[in-house]
């Protein structure tokens, strides 16, 4: 019972001494507020040239990275890049390296806008459909010039089957791939 008595005596003395110590100022000093931080909009209907406002955003992802690496030198706070709802389609990767990430404490955060439904899409647009058999419902395309090496289609966002039927030349199995009876497929 003494020694409980002590040590709720001794916290006590503890405490008063540690509230007496500090100054009068850290009394009535307010928790530090985070500063504010740095806001960019993109649409793909947006243009490069514009400041990146909910009113004029910028257009592409790329403008946006290269605007993100030129602020976040001195970040006093988080950078937000917004996407509002469209394609931003890809000619090539979007790289980012640790060049395009935080800095001092703070992070770089890429989101849709509100309820926005951005898409980033690295595919190739075909157009020119045209009806090549009614009664089969096919339809057909020339490929594109960047069009290589795809094995998915998606039409309206839903991924379709792609043509498929007998091969029209034999195929014999290798220790790397397969040999053709003809080059009737090399341009396929």
């Amino acid at each position: 019972m003494f020694m409980m008595k002590t040590f709720c005596i001794a916290f006590i003395v503890a405490a008063a001494a540690l509230l007496a110590a500090a100054s009068p100022d850290d009394k009535n000093k307010q928790p530090s507020k985070p500063a504010e931080g740095i806001a960019l909009y993109v649409s793909p209907s947006g243009n490069d040239k514009n400041p990146g406002t909910k009113n004029q955003p910028i257009r592409t992802l790329q403008h946006a990275r290269n605007l993100v690496q030129r602020l976040n030198q001195k970040m006093s706070g988080d950078i937000t890049v917004y996407l509002n709802s469209g394609v931003y389609r890809l000619a090539e990767p979007l790289v980012l390296d640790p060049a395009d990430s935080g800095m001092n404490g703070h992070n770089v955060i890429y989101t849709a806008a509100g309820d926005e439904r951005p898409i980033i899409s690295g595919g190739v647009e075909v157009t020119g459909w045209k009806r090549s058999d009614a009664g089969k419902n096919i339809w057909s395309a020339p490929a594109p010039a960047g069009l290589k090496n795809t094995r998915q289609f998606y039409v309206n966002g839903v991924r379709a089957q792609r043509a498929r039927g007998p091969l029209p030349v034999s195929v014999t199995e290798t220790k790397t791939g397969y040999t053709a009876s003809s080059a009737a497929m090399a341009k396929w």
